[in-house]
């Protein structure tokens, strides 16, 4: 409509065939000349920065006023009737154009009104000249006003109409960022209302249990919880409130029917409570499994599965107080094994750990759920009977347990029975302490052995009078000078085999019970003291020994245990001195070995016989390395030669190619420390010893332990090759005993 407007004006001018006269010309030229000066009036500061079809807009209305001008001045000046059409473009500027605008299109009609009716009127009547001037401002103030309320509402509105776009399109853009976000996130994000119904589900809600979004939005949340934890979720949902947290785990059940730990975060999303949830899920599944798998390494011994030690205290803290706030008796059975120790000696620790794994399972399946069952070191087991563990049970489950060890257990391709040995203790006769209880069932049970009945319930009577023990330790006190001992030497070995030493090994000749190995009346010469006169005969014997082996040839070296009571004597140091003087044995060939546990009871007094003993020359060895407090500390604070790895410890040492054998190997080499591994059985676990660079070797693989007399003779088969040597000391499997 504008456009035609515009275009009207020139179009008339030209259908009334001007003239170009100069009234016509200086006319046009009056209305640019004031046009030009009224445009860069009005776009100067802000307006200036308007579009360039502001300014085509305003040289096309200075074109129509002009022409405007050139009808006037050719047509009768001011009494032409083409006045009129000014009046129109009054109307029209005043409404196309902002104030300034205005103004300035105003003047430029004044201006050319004006002009052209003094070229075309010869006679101007000034009266009317000024009437219609004026009808020509009063055109445009009445036009002006509405105009700019109406371009302000107009540009208000426009204002808003941008906004309002500028707002969307910005909320259009987060909705895509926090939309990507959730589809991207690997935890599962739901939104679910009061009836567990869910509304909304992300793609990795499909991740985790398997269902689609299209199937999520038919699901009942609360049919994917797991029975026992649906509970704890409806308090967690009663409980929350609107910008309120709640967080727990829980059970949810996948599409295929798995199960997924998930830890659950709630978060109320309406203003009263009554609307939406969402809830972020965390599988946790992995994490779940390797702390349960934590747990149960340390409350479980690693052989058998049973509950270990501080398990078994911890479980009998908790029943003896159950126990004592119900008035329920409740009983421990204490079983141990009968010469389990000849199984290792015999056949092997493999058939030994086989054996106990055995004795596990048996003692699961012959007792009830509800009683718990823990090893607690070696071959010694125990159980708590805290349901009807009244004497009558207890006695019972004893013989139920003593019945399923008297069925063959089969060790490699022959049967092997079981004999044990079980205290049983009740509350009932012996308190509700758990420490008395169990103190009582022990001694149940070196009742048991005493007397051969296979199982014992406690007695008072039964206090201080352990009749076996003290017989046996008067027999061992009459066995030393009686010459009953004897030493058996198992080599070490060099990995290109070649004999470096012996180590000296005590057993018992008993004249009724034949002969004993050390675990059986080592203990109790370590609680009597009598373990200081076994070593007085072991060392001077084993070093009589070595001086015979020296003078016939055999460049040997012999090692003989001693315990933290002979590191505590004072004397002992220069008692060593003088056995080496009698034999005379070179001191270096003598090694002393202890254990960890021997030499960190009295850290700093057992240092300084150990110093003493370095100053003599004897070398001295950190025995079954791995067992006690195993700190790579004392390998540099105590003075040592050597180091010997346990067979238990170098087992495990061995797992992931051996990286932590090889480690301690080459920390003990750091040290200065010759390296010795023990309980070498198969010739696959000596060639992994040997490549993780070990310095010696002791086990069955070599030979077992045996007396001198017969050891001598195989002296000369160790320094051939092995395809050389006899069969039965080229394939001698098994598991070098306790000393």
């Amino acid at each position: 409509m504008t456009a035609v407007f515009m275009g009207a004006i020139p179009g008339v001018t030209v259908l009334a065939r001007l003239r170009a006269s100069w009234p016509v010309i200086w006319t046009v030229l009056v209305t640019v000349g004031v046009g030009t000066a009224a445009c860069a009036w009005a776009l100067r500061g802000p307006l200036a920065r308007r579009s360039a079809g502001l300014v085509v807009l305003y040289l096309w209305s200075l074109l129509d006023v002009g022409a405007l001008g050139a009808l006037v001045a050719t047509n009768g000046g001011e009494r032409s009737w083409y006045w009129a059409l000014f009046v129109l473009t009054t109307i029209f500027c005043s409404v196309g154009y902002p104030m300034r605008g205005q103004v300035a299109i105003l003047v430029a009609t004044l201006v050319t009104f004006t002009v052209a009716s003094l070229v075309g009127t010869p006679s101007l009547h000034p009266v009317s000249l000024v009437w219609k001037l004026g009808i020509l401002v009063a055109v445009f103030a009445m036009a002006s006003f509405p105009a700019l309320e109406l371009r302000r509402r107009t540009a208000a509105q426009e204002r808003a109409r941008k906004e309002a776009d500028s707002l969307s399109a910005t909320l259009a853009r987060r909705e895509s960022w926090w939309r990507s976000l959730i589809e991207k996130a690997s935890d599962p994000v739901l939104v679910f209302d009061r009836t567990w119904h869910v509304t909304f589900a992300s793609p990795a809600f499909e991740n985790l249990l398997g269902y689609s979004a299209e199937e999520a939005a038919s699901l009942d949340f609360e049919a994917l919880l797991h029975p026992h934890d649906v509970e704890r979720a409806r308090d967690a949902l009663a409980g929350l409130r609107s910008g309120t947290h709640a967080r727990f785990t829980c059970r949810l059940q996948a599409k295929r029917g798995s199960w997924h730990d998930v830890e659950v975060s709630l978060v109320g999303a309406d203003g009263d409570g009554d609307g939406a949830f969402v809830v972020n899920l965390h599988d946790v599944t992995e994490r779940v499994a390797v702390e349960a798998e934590l747990v149960h390494q340390a409350t479980h011994d690693a052989l058998t599965g049973l509950a270990n030690r501080a398990a078994f205290h911890s479980a009998l803290d908790a029943c003896a107080s159950i126990s004592a706030r119900t008035g329920e008796a409740m009983s421990i059975l204490m079983l141990d094994l009968e010469n389990f120790k000849q199984v290792n000696d015999t056949i092997g620790h493999a058939a030994g750990d086989q054996l106990l794994v055995e004795v596990g399972r048996r003692l699961l399946r012959t007792l009830r759920g509800a009683d718990v069952v823990a090893r607690l070191g070696g071959d010694e087991f125990a159980a708590i009977l805290p349901v009807g563990g009244d004497e009558q049970g207890a006695v019972a489950a004893a013989r139920r347990v003593l019945r399923t060890l008297d069925e063959p257990v089969e060790l490699g391709d022959r049967p092997y029975w079981l004999r044990g040995s079980i205290g049983v203790a009740c509350t009932s006769c012996s308190g509700t302490s758990p420490e008395k209880l169990l103190q009582c069932a022990d001694r149940a049970m070196y009742e048991a052995k005493r007397t051969g009945s296979g199982w014992a319930v406690y007695d008072p009577r039964m206090e201080g009078t352990d009749a076996a023990r003290f017989s046996l330790l008067g027999e061992l006190r009459r066995a030393i000078p009686a010459g009953e001992l004897r030493l058996e030497y198992q080599p070490k070995m060099s990995p290109g085999l070649t004999p470096i030493g012996l180590e000296a090994l005590v057993r018992w000749q008993h004249p009724q019970r034949g002969l004993l190995p050390p675990a059986v009346f080592l203990p109790l010469a370590e609680e009597s003291g009598l373990v200081r006169a076994i070593t007085g005969w072991v060392i001077p014997t084993a070093l009589g020994q070595l001086a015979r082996w020296v003078e016939s040839g055999w460049p040997a070296s012999v090692s003989v245990n001693v315990s933290a009571q002979d590191l505590a004597d004072d004397q002992f140091p220069a008692r060593v001195e003088s056995w080496l003087e009698e034999a005379g044995v070179e001191p270096s060939r003598l090694t002393l070995e202890l254990t960890e546990s021997s030499a960190i009871s009295d850290y700093v007094r057992g240092s300084g016989t150990l110093a003493r003993l370095r100053a003599v020359g004897v070398r001295v060895s950190l025995d079954d390395f791995g067992t006690g407090y195993s700190s790579l500390a004392y390998l540099a604070q105590l003075p040592l030669d050597e180091v010997k790895l346990d067979r238990g410890f170098l087992v495990a040492a061995l797992g992931a190619g051996g990286f932590l054998l090889r480690s301690i190997t080459d920390i003990g080499h750091h040290f200065g420390l010759t390296v010795v591994a023990e309980g070498v059985e198969t010739d696959d676990v000596l060639a992994q010893v040997i490549s993780c660079g070990c310095d010696a070797v002791q086990g069955y693989v070599y030979a077992r332990p045996k007396p001198a007399d017969e050891l001598v003779a195989l002296f000369g088969q160790w320094k051939r090759p092995p395809s050389e040597r006899p069969p039965a000391e080229r394939g001698l499997h098994g598991f070098a005993p306790s000393r």
